[in-house]
């Protein structure tokens, strides 16, 4: 938000997807309202589980839909990815996952997440033009280990991994 008297700017506080602004009767407001840009990391994933070499995977499904079906416990995913501009991009979220994760951008830990939203704040100057590195570990549930092939296993595998692209956001305006 715009004021002209001043030429100062404000953000419009916003909740979810949705902006609610309200104005006085006869109150006139300038915005400057721009597309936020976003990166969706959505191949060129390696997992390494256990003690198995990092093998390619794609992140819109489970390991346990990759291999893994009776892998419990942690996972390594790890992608490299070029940026042309850096500079605005404030956020690294992940859509669906399946159970707990951390998550590390070039050597810097970002954080842990058990349950939504998995959505990390990225610090200034970690991110950067050229090559950049994310590390994500995440942990599932134990019921594919223990349940596998018995008949207490709840109709297949339960979902484990990253379930969704990893999607890099710049900051709402």
């Amino acid at each position: 938000r715009w004021w002209p008297e001043s030429g100062q700017i404000t953000a419009v506080p916003a909740t979810g997807d949705r902006l609610e602004l309200r104005l006085e009767p006869m109150e006139l407001c300038c915005l400057v309202v721009r597309e936020a840009r976003e990166i969706v990391l959505d191949r060129g994933w390696t997992l390494a589980v256990g003690t198995a070499p990092a093998t390619p995977v794609e992140v819109d499904r489970g390991w346990e839909q990759q291999g893994f079906a009776e892998h419990s416990g942690a996972g390594t995913y790890a992608r490299r990815f070029e940026l042309a501009r850096a500079d605005g991009l404030t956020a690294l979220v992940f859509p669906a996952v399946a159970t707990a994760l951390s998550a590390e951008l070039n050597g810097v830990s970002l954080g842990r997440r058990g349950w939504r939203p998995y959505r990390f704040a990225i610090p200034a100057g970690v991110l950067h033009d050229g090559t950049n590195e994310l590390v994500v570990r995440v942990l599932s549930t134990a019921a594919n280990g223990y349940y596998a092939n018995t008949p207490y296993a709840p109709g297949g595998p339960e979902p484990s991994g990253l379930l969704a692209a990893p999607v890099i956001e710049e900051a709402a305006c």
